[in-house]
């Protein structure tokens, strides 16, 4: 999909170490990406101390493809953190943001990010989980197996919700870099956690970017040292973020970590169930939809309040592939109205924080539909639930309900909310 292109010029930073045989294969490319954004971008390659000659070969390839608008900054050893964090305090753009060398997520990616980035007052992220991003090289199954697991530990601890924190591209604008590093002070790989972290704290809202991203095998992170060392920073920054004011809401109404929470719920069962194209409906009360944070494509994401779905079938025969209603009480007529709005074979997810009837459940099947899950969650709970201690403990099950309910499609007996996931039979 062709990406807009950007208004504001962008300050790109990219942090390296002893990268000078990557650095001979990506700068071009870098520097011609840049050369293309609005007037005033720049490029900034901060060297985090190096001990072979990655400085003098970047800065010898710049003067040779006559890049005025890129140089190199040169840092006493200190961590990938730090070199960012240097790159983005003396960039000049009024949009800033960075990338890996190795360009695993392909500039493509990178402008998207930007283009978020540049339209409000968020950090905008890459993501290799939400639906939508593309992984066209993987990482060794130990790799992604370490991963996987460090990520759930920052969705416990940390983050609740945010579904890649790792991906190597961050973009905002100036004002919310100038408000998230002044409590900065991670200098290793567990920067990215803290970066996010921060943003929730600070009334900042994280938005995850599907990206295509493919591993480099040439990657500089050990998963043994430098994992231990990112998973041993993860009390520090709770502590940090948690001196801050944690508990923001949206534009719409939702706290940040409760519409993440939602998302990242609905994200694995759309994959569990093979629903992850065409068009997608929600229904929701106004100040209470999460849609856009599932990395859907946007052209085909609609969300309605029950009565403007109503209206919506009357004037089109457009109908969805998947839809999940949320926020409402579920009865026999809602699922007769997702019936009409499904197409067949269409994927119907549902919630409801009281338990739904017997009634209710038994018009899945007069409405056409052939029940495929119903659990309960902890991870879809409200604020007043959070409040009291339910929520908090759904911090700490919610990485672990997840694989049980969308990978081994386990029901849980007991939990916050009450979800259903079905599907529209053909011959209805």
């Amino acid at each position: 999909m062709k990406q807009r292109d950007l208004s504001e010029a962008l300050s790109l930073v990219v942090p390296m170490y002893n990268e000078s045989r990557r650095a001979t294969k990506t700068v071009p490319e870098l520097v011609e990406f840049v050369a293309g954004l609005p007037m005033g971008s720049e490029l900034l390659f901060v060297d985090d101390g190096s001990t072979d000659d990655t400085p003098l070969v970047v800065e010898t390839m710049l003067s040779d493809l006559d890049a005025t608008h890129a140089r190199v900054i040169r840092c006493r050893h200190a961590g990938k953190g730090a070199a960012v964090r240097a790159g983005l305090s003396q960039s000049v753009a009024p949009l800033r943001g960075f990338c890996d060398i190795d360009l695993a997520t392909p500039l493509d990616s990178l402008r998207a990010i930007a283009s978020v980035a540049e339209s409000s007052r968020v950090l905008a992220i890459g993501s290799r989980d939400v639906i939508g991003a593309r992984v066209t090289r993987h990482e060794s199954k130990l790799r992604e197996l370490l991963g996987r697991t460090y990520n759930r530990t920052v969705q416990a601890l940390v983050t609740p919700g945010l579904l890649d924190t790792q991906c190597g591209a961050k973009v905002a604008l100036r004002e919310v870099w100038d408000l998230l590093l002044r409590d900065s002070h991670e200098d290793g790989f567990a920067w990215d956690v803290e970066i996010c972290a921060l943003a929730d704290a600070t009334n900042i809202e994280v938005i995850e970017v599907p990206v295509e991203w493919a591993h480099d095998s040439d990657s500089g992170v050990n998963v043994l040292t430098d994992g231990i060392k990112m998973l041993a920073a993860l009390p520090r920054i709770r502590r940090r973020a948690r001196t801050l004011a944690y508990s923001k809401r949206t534009d719409r109404g939702m706290p940040a970590w409760q519409a993440r929470t939602n998302a990242s719920l609905v994200v694995g069962l759309l994959r569990t169930f093979a629903s992850t194209e065409g068009l997608l409906i929600e229904v929701c009360p106004s100040n209470e939809s999460f849609a856009a944070r599932i990395g859907w494509n946007p052209r085909q994401l609609l969300s309605f309040e029950p009565t403007d779905l109503a209206l919506h079938l009357e004037q089109s025969d457009v109908r969805a592939s998947a839809l999940f209603i949320h926020g409402l009480t579920l009865e026999p007529d809602t699922f007769g109205l997702a019936a009409s709005a499904l197409l067949p074979d269409g994927l119907l997810i549902a919630e409801s924080r009281n338990a739904p009837s017997r009634l209710a459940i038994d018009g899945l099947s007069t409405a056409g539909f052939a029940p495929k899950m119903s659990t309960c969650a902890f991870s879809w709970c409200s604020e007043g639930e959070y409040t009291t201690g339910a929520g908090r403990g759904s911090l700490l099950l919610g990485a672990i309900e997840r694989i049980v309910i969308t990978r081994l499609r386990m029901r849980l007996p007991r939990g916050a909310v009450k979800v259903m996931v079905a599907r529209r039979l053909r011959n209805t």
